[in-house]
């Protein structure tokens, strides 16, 4: 009831609001402007030869003339324009019109007035712009006067379609306004309804219903039913009638989809050309096309002509003193295309002070003329039109029965009259032409500095244009130049349709949601009434404000890990900071087109998204993160939107493809290297590399790329080659491993990605940085031009290969236990063991009284358990808060382990008192359950029993939802069956209760049990009364049968059907599924002890031992540090003491040297490293040091910074990662290049098909008018 009352007020509110402005704007019309009438009738003489009626010399028939009121005498002398046209104030037609049909009204107001042709023009600008906010919600960049064809001029066909699209075109991408007469005849009819078409199939939610502006400046004196406009009451809307009559010299009723009218009003009737309504029009468009300093509003206005009579020629020369371009479209007829001929004849007279026509032209001219202008008006017109002609450069040509775009020509015209090439730049952006910049701005041979087109390329980002950006890139645009602190701070703030990364910003609780929608009943305080960093040095207050602190935020939520130094500056605190602000706002990122693709992912730009993909170094990486990124957007739209949820994946999918073909692509040249960029971390991401990014975003696809899957399985084994059995045998007994006849070491691999690093300087080092500023064609072109590493070969003689009689017995034993196919082996064996002793155990050796030695071995391995899952939490590569639900997110099959070891505990809880024995055993029961559950895990590591788990995991998932809909049935029959056969029972029962369920459920599996439905007298103890015993009832068979047929026919062969389909859906994938779920198997063992559980209990105490015993030590040396520099503190205290007579020049010499001492912290970092690297690697640390690519890692501490230190280091990349960046680049060109080979293969196939169609189409044409000639040959001989 409050938001309603509220709603009330706002309305009311809006309504004073609105009256309160109209109020101020009949009150400013009233007081400035006039109209004009003839104050007495005299008969016309001339008027009555050609109409039956009298009309006076004004034009008016005398019964609808206007007659002084107040009685001002002109006497009888002869009509003039001064002494009988007289102007009143104020005027009296002014408001807003609504039309009206033969139909129905059309319920669209319009704003008119009528105002003398003496009223002031700035007057009428102040009431477009001040009153009628034509300006609003946008000021047009172009404004274009239609003037042409009247009466019943139409275009039909192509003509008319081109000339609806262009007009439509035109006024949508430019705002435009279009200036016409405002009478429902000829063109202006035809350009109302080609806005009124347009205004219906091309509608924006974000600008209003009414986004065409179009203004009709009409004669008053040529208007139908004009006295219908006058009213007493301005506030009333005045009805109009239209009417589509139009007759010979009489008025024309208005057209009704113009937006606004000025009726301009000389005093004079029923004449349309020569009116001042035209003067007036000319008048506006030179005010309007005026710069803003010097009194105008700085559009540029076109003149476009489309067919016409003798009144186009006059006010195409007035457009042309004033400097307007004009468009001539030629084809249309009549005065178009008169002035079309006679540009031609002023094209070939090469001077450029044209005064004439030669005799011949002119000849032709006056015949064109004859049926235009009339023999009296033929002179007249010649000057015109070598008036209008004069000037090639104001005339622009657009053939109407060409094919092309009447918006291009007038874009065309714009660009000819402006010789700035800012301003024509600006020109084609507003109207989105990149093609005109292209071929014809650019290409003029004037040139341009990189930094003018700065505005131009940041407007293009800001609004989504990418064809734009391309064409900018690719004329002197560089990257690492234009993209600078500040800008990249305007792109997160002022880039339209932000909706994406405020969303995903509000769900990641990185901005409060009233921050992020302003539309919401709170409002936030968070730096609303703070100035925003903006462009030029100025700052403006924004309600929502985006840093780039808060985006690395954001990354680091979506993909785990993010850590980009100068996003960090960006904080709220540099809006104060203004010499801070000086020093960074011009800093250019080392990479920019990178920063560029993550700001187009967050505003899922997916087009621009692909293109600064291209251009960015780390391809594979960058792919995989926008698939991440799309990944996590799909988790936060809402569940019914289907349509952005297929879309996202769509685009998730695509990046998958980029990433997959460029990882093939690298494998193709080099296998080595390219599993080295697998493994290699990525700082940027905070040391994740591809397998942990495809992991993370469950590319399933990418984790089955052959190069992964090296890396995987090399990971797996740890170059280890031997057989199942013999890996067996020597796991049980090591001592097989002195020999080298039994187990193989393969440490080629590794020592070829060692190899690879350490021959990084002979690389090509002169491989320079390229910015790849073309198209994705453009890019395709180029060469690929892969310069390889040596080394990077399978060739022996460049690596380094580790002989297997140089390890020794104990590296053998580290890498043989450390392998995680060895861990594998020695769980399944151990774990086989312990399930056959739980077993046991169970059946023979748990008794009351005693714990036997089984029972102890089991409860061990409980213990182990629950060590190994708090050294799993523990050693999570997050923050403390995080670890847990990191843990539960990643080891999905640890949770059985979890629910084991919960059951376990409280198994031994109850087992200390006798008394809850029985309980105890029943907990060990169903602890034994899941431990044999536990053995599906192992099957993860089988290609055909993997996918097997995932069929199974899906289905349990469909059969919970199945069940929902199963117990409704269930349910219904139990309670109806039950109250029909126990009509008695009045106290509750919870034997009726398992009854609802028990008997319904049974029913379910074929046990129809109908003794129970059709009880038997005999088999019940005591009567049939109801109570105890069933009441026979014929309903209760007929619902069993009803019931069965429903739940075991309809639901049972349901369920199998979805079974079914989630059974192809995976044995499709089943191949992808089992390799990505190997890359889960092998991180998860690579972290696990080297003992199996329980013998790991022993591994991590010793493990812990030791790093406490560590600690120790390193506190100690700490400790020992401090006091030392404690001690050089005092005596610099005591110096300082003794010098403090000296000068202070002498003082501050002294102060500097003593400042190069070094203090504390700095020897405390150096003895904290020098500790840490002289202590020796516990047995844990060394066995991950070949697998630290492949499990998450946490990212290092970041280090405390200013924000000048940040900005100003230089990002330390090696010889060896350059390497490999320009290896993938030169891969993702070669792969680009077979992509566009491809389409253009597929292309010309396609264009040899349809012309081979055509082909058989023309031969089978022929053959028919072949024997259609010899069937007319044969019929004239046989006549003969």
């Amino acid at each position: 009831m409050r938001e309603g009352r509220m709603r009330t007020v706002r309305h009311l509110r809006a309504e004073e609001r609105l009256k309160k402005e109209t109020e101020e704007k009949n009150a400013f019309i009233a007081s400035h402007f006039s109209f004009k009438e003839c104050i007495k009738f005299t008969p016309n003489p001339e008027t009555a030869k050609a109409d039956q009626e009298i009309r006076c010399y004004c034009g008016e028939y005398e019964d609808k003339h206007f007659y002084n009121e107040a009685g001002e005498d002109v006497g009888d002398n002869q009509w003039t324009e001064s002494t009988h046209i007289k102007k009143f104030y104020p005027t009296n037609a002014y408001g807003q019109i609504e039309f009206l049909t033969k139909t129905a009204s059309e319920h669209r107001r319009t704003e008119f007035l009528r105002m003398s042709d003496e009223d002031s023009l700035d007057d009428a600008m102040k009431l477009m712009k001040k009153y009628w906010k034509m300006m609003r919600p946008k000021k047009p960049s172009l404004c274009i006067t239609v003037i042409g064809g009247a009466k019943n001029f139409s275009l039909e066909g192509r003509k008319k379609a081109v000339f609806n699209t262009g007009i439509v075109q035109a006024t949508n991408t430019s705002d435009a306004w279009i200036i016409t007469s405002g009478l429902n005849l000829g063109i202006t009819r035809m350009v109302g309804d080609a806005l009124e078409e347009g205004r219906a199939s091309m509608i924006d939610p974000q600008r209003p219903s009414n986004q065409f502006r179009c203004l009709g400046i009409s004669p008053w004196g040529y208007v139908l039913n004009r006295e219908a406009l006058i009213s007493d009451n301005h506030m009333k809307t005045v009805l109009y009638h239209v009417s589509g009559v139009i007759e010979s010299g009489r008025p024309v009723s208005l057209n009704p989809n113009h937006t606004h009218y000025i009726f301009v009003d000389e005093g004079r009737r029923n004449r349309y050309g020569g009116s001042a309504s035209a003067v007036f029009r000319s008048r506006l468009e030179k005010q309007i096309a005026l710069p803003i300093r010097s009194g105008g509003w700085g559009i540029p206005v076109v003149l476009l002509i489309v067919e016409g009579g003798h009144d186009v020629f006059i006010d195409a020369s007035n457009s042309i003193r004033q400097g307007v371009p004009v468009v001539i479209c030629s084809g249309t007829g009549r005065a178009a295309d008169i002035l079309s001929m006679a540009f031609k004849f002023r094209v070939k007279h090469l001077e450029e002070d044209f005064r004439e026509f030669s005799a011949e032209e002119i000849d032709t001219l006056r015949q064109r003329l004859m049926r235009v202008s009339g023999e009296k008006k033929i002179k007249e017109a010649l000057e015109d039109i070598v008036e209008i002609v004069k000037d090639p450069k104001l005339i622009t040509i657009f053939d109407m029965n060409m094919s092309g775009d009447l918006d291009l020509a007038i874009l065309y015209s714009l660009i000819k009259t402006n010789s700035r090439i800012t301003v024509q730049l600006n020109l084609a952006f507003a109207w989105d032409r990149s093609d005109i910049v292209e071929t014809k701005i650019l290409q003029q041979g004037q040139e341009v500095e990189p930094e003018s087109l700065y505005p131009l390329m940041m407007r293009s980002l800001l609004k989504n244009k990418i064809e734009f950006m391309k064409v900018l890139l690719k004329n002197g645009v560089s990257l690492r130049e234009f993209l600078t602190f500040e800008k990249l701070h305007q792109l997160y703030n002022e880039s339209v349709n932000r909706e994406s990364l405020l969303y995903c910003m509000i769900k990641n609780k990185i901005i409060d949601s009233e921050e992020g929608n302003p539309n919401l009943p709170k409002r936030s305080v968070r730096n609303n009434h703070l100035p925003l960093l903006r462009h030029r040095g100025k700052r403006h207050q924004r309600p929502t404000t985006v840093y780039l602190s808060d985006i690395a935020r954001l990354l680091e939520k979506m993909i785990g890990r993010f850590k980009q130094n100068e996003y960090s500056v960006d904080v709220p605190s540099l809006e104060t900071d203004e010499l801070t602000w000086g020093l960074v706002r011009e800093y250019t990122f080392h990479n920019p087109s990178q920063d560029l693709f993550l700001w187009a992912l967050l505003h899922h730009r997916h087009d621009m998204a692909i293109y600064f993909w291209r251009l960015s170094e780390d391809s594979i990486v960058l792919a995989l993160v926008a698939c991440v990124v799309y990944l996590s957007m799909v988790d936060m739209v809402p569940s019914y939107d289907n349509q952005t949820r297929s879309l996202y994946e769509s685009q998730i999918d695509e990046f998958e493809e980029l990433a997959v073909h460029v990882l093939e692509e690298c494998y193709e040249e080099d296998p080595v290297r390219t599993e080295s960029i697998v493994r290699r971390p990525n700082p940027l991401w905070g040391g994740q590399n591809c397998l942990e990014l495809a992991s993370n975003a469950t590319r399933q696809k990418f984790m089955s790329v052959t190069a992964c899957q090296n890396c995987l399985n090399f990971a797996w084994f740890r170059g280890i080659n031997a057989n199942l059995p013999m890996s067996i045998l020597c796991t049980v007994c090591p001592l097989f491993l002195f020999s080298n006849k039994f187990i193989k070491f393969d440490t080629g691999r590794s020592s070829a990605f060692q190899t690879l690093e350490d021959k990084g300087g002979e690389t090509d080092t002169s491989l320079r940085e390229e910015g790849i500023l073309d198209d994705c064609s453009d890019l395709a072109d180029e060469e690929p031009d892969i310069h390889q590493a040596k080394g990077s070969k399978d060739d022996d003689n460049d690596r380094v290969i580790i002989r297997q009689s140089d390890l020794s017995f104990k590296k053998k034993l580290e890498i043989f236990y450390g392998a995680p196919y060895v861990k594998f082996i020695l769980e399944c064996v151990i774990y086989s063991t312990f399930l056959l002793l739980f077993s046991y155990a169970l059946l023979f050796r748990i008794h009351k009284d005693s714990i036997t030695g089984c029972e102890a071995f089991i409860m061990a391995y409980f213990v182990g358990v629950c060590v190994e899952i708090l050294r799993q939490i523990y050693k999570c590569p997050v923050s403390c808060k995080e670890k847990i639900p990191f843990w539960w997110t990643v080891f999905v099959w640890m949770r059985i382990d979890l629910a084991i070891a919960a059951l376990a505990i409280v198994s031994m809880l109850l087992r200390i008192r006798q008394e809850t024995f029985i309980v105890a055993r029943t907990f060990y029961a169903i602890t034994l359950i899941l431990c044999y559950l536990r053995i599906y895990r192992l099957f993860v590591i089988h290609p055909r029993l993997g996918p097997k788990l995932v069929m199974i995991e899906r289905m349990i998932r469909e059969l919970v939802v199945f069940l929902l809909i199963l117990v409704i049935i269930l349910v219904a029959y139990g309670v109806a069956a039950q109250s029909l056969l126990f009509p008695n029972r009045k106290e509750l029962d919870w034997k009726a209760v398992r009854d609802v369920f028990y008997y319904p459920y049974w029913n379910l599996f074929g046990e129809l049990l109908l003794e129970y439905p059709f009880p038997d007298e005999g088999s019940c103890p005591g009567p049939p009364d109801g109570v105890k015993c069933p009441h026979f009832n014929f309903v209760v068979p007929v619902l069993l049968a009803v019931y069965l047929m429903i739940a075991t026919i309809l639901m049972v062969n349901l369920l199998i059907a979805i079974f079914s389909n989630i059974f192809e859906e995976v044995e499709e994938k089943s191949i992808e599924i089992w390799k990505f779920g190997f890359y889960n198997m092998v991180c998860e063992y690579i972290l696990k002890s080297r003992l199996p559980i329980p013998f790991s209990i022993v591994e991590t105490l010793v493990v812990y031992i030791h790093g406490i015993w560590k600690c120790c030590c390193l506190c100690r040396s700490i400790l020992t540090a401090r006091r030392n520099a404690d001690l050089r503190n005092v005596t610099q205290e005591m110096n300082s003491v003794l010098i403090q007579a000296v000068s202070a020049q002498d003082r501050a010499a002294t102060g500097n040297e003593t400042s190069g001492d070094l203090n504390v912290e700095t020897i405390g970092d150096q003895m904290f490293g020098f500790t840490m690297e002289d202590e020796e690697e516990s047995d844990e640390e060394a066995s991950r040091d070949d697998y630290a690519d492949f499990v998450p890692s946490p990212a290092p501490p970041a280090e405390q910074k200013g924000s000048d230190d940040i900005l100003q280091e230089e990002p330390v990349v090696s010889e060896e990662v350059q390497a490999a960046r320009m290896f993938v680049n030169n891969c993702k060109r070669k792969y680009l290049k077979k992509v566009k080979h491809n389409k253009a293969k597929t292309v010309d196939a396609g264009i040899e098909a349809i012309q081979a169609k055509l082909d058989k189409l023309v031969n089978e044409v022929t053959l028919v008018v072949a024997h259609m000639q010899q069937g007319n040959n044969r019929k004239s001989i046989d006549e003969s």
